[in-house]
């Protein structure tokens, strides 16, 4: 054995590690990052110079980025405004619920979370799903302009031909 065959063999091995962490960190579709795994195992030299050419989306990236600047540069002044009603409403807060651990929990809130606080909101606290979607469906019944909701499993069943009646 010659010495640079152990040295090729980590180079492709190191090669390799590169490749499959990049591709992963890139959150593509897995056809799409399984795809280009194969095309820089079975085409080492010639797969970089494809991705680079075909597989990066400049344009779509550049595109986003800048939207993205533009949106944050637009929404700065309102954001700075959030943030000083947020500081009054926390006091606001803390005078109403003078107790200790209401006051770390308003604190806490405040900085671990990156959602604006809101006041004079209601919650209500439902212990079976036959309640829940009973108001759910009573909401959408009495909803006069829009209707915004989020699931993650909604079929065809009777709730929904309740909900469609």
């Amino acid at each position: 054995m010659q010495l640079w065959e152990p040295i090729l063999i980590v180079m492709v091995y190191a090669y390799l590690c590169v490749v499959i962490v990049y591709l992963l960190l890139e959150n593509r579709e897995t056809s799409t990052t399984f795809s280009w795994l194969l095309v820089f195992i079975f085409m080492p030299f010639v797969g970089i110079v494809l991705y680079f050419l075909f597989g990066r989306g400049i344009k779509k990236k550049v595109k986003k980025k800048l939207i993205r600047q533009d949106l944050v540069h637009r929404l700065s002044d309102t954001h700075d405004q959030l943030i000083k009603q947020q500081e009054k409403a926390i006091e606001a807060l803390q005078h109403q619920y003078a107790s200790s651990e209401n006051k770390k929990l308003i604190r806490l809130l405040y900085k671990n979370s990156d959602s604006i606080l809101t006041r004079l909101n209601t919650l209500q606290v439902f212990f079976s799903g036959k309640e829940k979607f009973e108001a759910l469906i009573d909401d959408l019944k009495n909803a006069k302009d829009y209707i915004h909701m989020e699931y993650f499993i909604w079929k065809a069943d009777n709730l929904t031909a309740e909900r469609n009646t």
